[in-house]
Parts: C-alpha cells; sequence; structure tokens
C-alpha cells in the first residue's frame, strides 16, 4: 500500500505482483559490481509482537536509558505503545484529522510517515512527526508529552517546516537525530516517473528542498518573524555560503530514500534509496560517514547506482551544466531484484551475535531481510517475510523489529523458543493475547476466500496461499510461514480449499483463473488497493471489466 508509485509502469508492475506474492523467491542481491552474495549465511527467526488494523511505517523508541517501550507509527496516523506484551488501549496521539485523508481502502503513499524523540526527551518530552497534510503537503511538527508518559499532548503542536509536495508520492517521510544532536529529515524527490513532477530533476535542483537530506537546529531559531518555520541552520551545514543552494540541505540527490538510520557505535548514516523502474533499475544502500562535512550529490536522476546517465530517464528539465560523474556519490551497495528497498539498521543488540555490526535491510516486494556486511559486501537473506515489507525499528536495546503491513516481528536468533502468546491490538481497545493453536485449523472452503480456516481472509496469508496455488508451486505455503506459524494448515488440505473455490477465482471473466491477472487483482483487493486493476494493465488490455465487476467478484468469495 506504501510505495504506490511500484505500480506506475508495466514493468514495475509485473516484478511487484509476482515477487512480492511468492515470498520464498529469494531477491539477486548484489555488490556495486552486482556480483554474487558471499557464502557466509546466518539467518534469523521472527517472533511476532503485534498486529494493528492498518499498515505501520515506523517504529520507534524514546531513548530513554531503561524505557524499553516501542512507538509503533500507523500510516493512517495514530502512534501506538507496544508495552509488556501489548499494545495499550489509549493511542499515543490520533492526528487522524490532520494527516491526509486516507483511509483502508487506498494504496496511497501519503499520510503519517515518521517519529523522532528529541536526544532530551526525558527532560523536555518533545517529539517530532512528518506527515502529509490535508492539503497534500510534507509537514514536520513538534509535540510534548502530557504528564501521562504513554499518552501526548495533542494541542502542543509546533509547526517546524513544511514543505510544497507537487505529486502524491516519493514523500520520504523519515526523522531522526544525529549524532551531533541536529534533526536530519529525508524528502524525496516530489514524485512522478524520472523525477518528473512539478518542473521536474528536482533532486537536483538545490534551490528546492526535494530529493534531499536535511540537516536542521530545532533548539534555536533563525526565524522568529515565520510562525511557520520553528528552526535554525547548523553552523556545519555545507551550502550556507552558496545563495543558489537551500541552507537546510545536508546532501541531495535522493529519489525516494526510504528508512535511514545512524549506526549507533560508528555515527554512519546509512539511506536506503528505492530505484526506478525498468531494466537500469537499482535499489542503493548509501552510506555517509561520521566524519563527512555533509554535501553529497547521491546523483538521481542523473545516475542510478552506479550507472552514471544510464538512459532510464531524460535529463532535459536538469539544471546546467549538468555534474559530472566524477562529483557524485555513489553507493555502497545496490541490487536490482526486489522492487522497493526499505533501509534498515547496524545490529548492535546483543541477542544475535551472527549479525552483530551488519546492516539490517529488506525489500517491499520480496520481503527478504538482508544482513549486509559493510566491509566486504557479503549480503546474505537472513529470513522471508512476507508482501509489504515496511519498516525497521529498535528497542533500546539495539535490537531490530521489522513491520510487515499491519504486522510487527521482533528479529530472534534462529531456534528461539516461539513465545505462547501473541499480542493483537485494536487501536481503541484494550490488547488481547490469543494462545497459539496447536492443531491444524479446519479448513472453511465452499466458496470463501478464508482458505486456511483461521476466520480472517487478509491478503498476507490467504491472498498469498490463492496466488501461489494459481502460480502451481509445490508448496503453497512457505517454510518460512510455516517456521513462524507451525498451526497452518497442511497444503492438501489448503490446496482443496482452492480447488472448491474452482471457477469463481476467475474474477475478471475471462474463462480461467491465471496468477498474473486474477491473482493479482484478488491480492490487491485483499490489500485494501482503490484500484483493483493497475492503470498500466488496461493501457495493454483494454477489455478488461471495470474495477467495479472485479471488486464485487472479488467480494462475492468474502
Amino acid at each position: 500500500m506504501l510505495r504506490l508509485a511500484q505500480y506506475n509502469d508495466t514493468a514495475r508492475m509485473l516484478a511487484t505482483s509476482l515477487l512480492a506474492i511468492v515470498s520464498a523467491a529469494v531477491v539477486v542481491i548484489g555488490s556495486p559490481a552486482l556480483s554474487a552474495a558471499g557464502t557466509s549465511e546466518p539467518t534469523v527467526d521472527l517472533h511476532s509482537v503485534a498486529t494493528l488494523d492498518d499498515q505501520v511505517v515506523d517504529i520507534a523508541n524514546s531513548g530513554v536509558a531503561g524505557d524499553q517501550r516501542l512507538f509503533l507509527v500507523r500510516k493512517i496516523g495514530v502512534i501506538e505503545i507496544y508495552e509488556n506484551g501489548l499494545v495499550l488501549a489509549t493511542p499515543f496521539l490520533d492526528l487522524r484529522t490532520i494527516v491526509f485523508g486516507i483511509s483502508l481502502a487506498t494504496g496511497d503513499e501519503r499520510g503519517l510517515l515518521g517519529l523522532a524523540f528529541h536526544p532530551d526527551y526525558e527532560s523536555n518530552g518533545f517529539f517530532y512527526v512528518n506527515y502529509i497534510d490535508n492539503g497534500g503537503d510534507t509537514v514536520v511538527a513538534r509535540y510534548s508529552v502530557s504528564a501521562n508518559p504513554n499518552v501526548a499532548d495533542a494541542g502542543s503542536a509546533t509547526p517546524v517546516l513544511d514543505i510544497d509536495q507537487p505529486a502524491a508520492n516519493h514523500n520520504g517521510g523519515q526523522l531522526r537525530f544525529g549524532p551531533d544532536d541536529y534533526l536530519y529529515i529525508a524528502v524525496g524527490d516530489g514524485g512522478g516517473g524520472c523525477d518528473s513532477a512539478g518542473s521536474g530533476c528536482n533532486a537536483q535542483k538545490t534551490g528546492s528542498l526535494l530529493g534531499t537530506m536535511l540537516r536542521i537546529d530545532v533548539d534555536s531559531d533563525d526565524f522568529p518573524m515565520d510562525a511557520s518555520r520553528n528552526y535554525a541552520i547548523p553552523m556545519g551545514n555545507p551550502f550556507t555560503l552558496d545563495g543558489t543552494v537551500a541552507d537546510e540541505i545536508w546532501a541531495y540527490g535522493l529519489r525516494n530514500p526510504w528508512r535511514f538510520s545512524f549506526d549507533s557505535v560508528s555515527g554512519d548514516m546509512f539511506i536506503g534509496d528505492v530505484g526506478q523502474s525498468g531494466g537500469t533499475r537499482r535499489e542503493e544502500i548509501n552510506r555517509q560517514a561520521a566524519a563527512s562535512i555533509g554535501g553529497e550529490n547521491y546523483g538521481w536522476p542523473i545516475a542510478e547506482g552506479d550507472q552514471c546517465d544510464p538512459g532510464t530517464c531524460g535529463l532535459g528539465a536538469c539544471p546546467t551544466p549538468i555534474p559530472s560523474c566524477g562529483g557524485l556519490t555513489y553507493p555502497l551497495y545496490q541490487y536490482s531484484g526486489g522492487c522497493s528497498v526499505t533501509g534498515g539498521f547496524v545490529y548492535r543488540g546483543s541477542a544475535i551475535s551472527e549479525i552483530a555490526g551488519r546492516y539490517v535491510f529488506g525489500d517491499y516486494c520480496s520481503g527478504n531481510i538482508v544482513a549486509l556486511d559493510v566491509g566486504t559486501l557479503d549480503a546474505p537473506v537472513i529470513a522471508d517475510t512476507n508482501f509489504g515489507l515496511t519498516t525497521f525499528g529498535e528497542d533500546i536495546d539495539g535490537e531490530i523489529y521489522v513491520a510487515v503491513g499491519s504486522s510487527v516481528f521482533k528479529l530472534v536468533p534462529e531456534g528461539s523458543p516461539t513465545p505462547t502468546a501473541v499480542p493483537t491490538a485494536t487501536p481503541t481497545a484494550t490488547a488481547t493475547a490469543s494462545a497459539t493453536a496447536s492443531a491444524s485449523p479446519t479448513v472453511l472452503g465452499g466458496g470463501t476466500l478464508d482458505v486456511d480456516g483461521d476466520g480472517v481472509i487478509n491478503a498476507s496469508t490467504d491472498g498469498t496461499y490463492v496466488f501461489r496455488a494459481l502460480l502451481d508451486l509445490q508448496l503453497i505455503v512457505p517454510a518460512t510461514f510455516r517456521a513462524l506459524d507451525p498451526s497452518i494448515a497442511p497444503d492438501q488440505e489448503l490446496a482443496a480449499a482452492i480447488a472448491n473455490l474452482g471457477m469463481s477465482l476467475d474474477v475478471d471473466g475471462d474463462g480461467t483463473a491465471t496468477a498474473s491477472t486474477d491473482g493479482v487483482y484478488i491480492f490487491r483487493r485483499l490489500l485494501g488497493l482503490q484500484l483493483t486493476v493497475p492503470a498500466s494493465f488496461r493501457e495493454l488490455d483494454p477489455s478488461i471489466p471495470s474495477d467495479a465487476t472485479i471488486d464485487a467478484n472479488v467480494d462475492a468469495l468474502l
């Protein structure tokens, strides 16, 4: 749901549809030269932490020593607290009235996108959010906690800065305080294929804030007469003496920096930057050393990965002279599989020694989690999740968590005992714990998409099983799924339930039930995407029935 831009063209849509759901497939990971992954292959298990009602796009801790709470950011505009095995009944902050009016029926990239706690949060109670407002623009604002440490003061908003957004996608949205205690803000290029929104080539037009990493001082104010700008420009920012570059810019040339972080030991910054569709696409991991003085140009759209002017995008809208290839900063690591990198963290926890010091990141579509050795570029896949890997997070002890759609998991050593209770929650009710089932569920079948018989129909399970069955894969349930939940019904029972659906799976009514069409439409409908059929599909085949018709056919299976 988060990356609507992934469906902007046929090539990306096809890659997303197939790679996303066949989650057992391995992303082709490579070094900057696209060589094969190394031979070291540590693996981890994922233990379920919580499942919310909609997509989780950020996971944060308060930074206060001893505070074991996790703050879970729901894209719809709510921040929840996970503590002592449960999601608390009352949200920490609810911004649904001011965050862009999305619902679970849309696949929009906008929403509440980032959260960061002030380095002195324990004493001042300040935290910062990044969201898209009802006008479609980026807002960074400061809030304060109330007298109740688990509830923020919703009336305490102080605007920090805002950015006009020319399109709905490529908003970035991550916030992090660096080792220097300045606030860093990731901003996408403004959207459109090939950085075409607005005047185009925004990531190279440094008079704007699009396509950048910003660095500001939130403890001072250089703009006392402007109520919408409550920050100062750090003296060390690289472009303060250049009148053609916005003073807030720390680095630029980014497409859609989706999740960045600082290594808590080295201070290095790692940025996952999402690639453009097409044969030259590269998903990037950029590293900025702690000793950097800023000013890096990461190249987009002049370069993608280590390819300078690969011909993917026209550069006519870019300022001239176009920067030379030798002046660009190329990624530490790139890959060409998957469809949308999700940046993560250098692992500094104590529980999983096999990945100590490695940079852990993933891919939204393949669901693979990778542990990159930043020295050797050895990059084994350490876990497979499902479609929709949206974000990573750390707890106060440096242990890593991952969100897949609306579900949050903790990375644990391989073979760790499975918790006996899995907390779940709704945003307005006390979370309940349910014991893990010890027997396979009864498969309902009989015309319902609840093919695993757990009483709930969702994309991450039923949609995946249907798609994989339509692909005629030998294993309907990936082995990684069974490792997480041994109670999933046997493949033969699932196959029987899916076979029982028969031609009702032919939701587009063309006489055949196929993965590349019907499976995709069903999966997208279960994800709540507003457009069941991507526009690129209709361009190829205008005879496809209307969305309303296909939606009705899927609804009949619900």
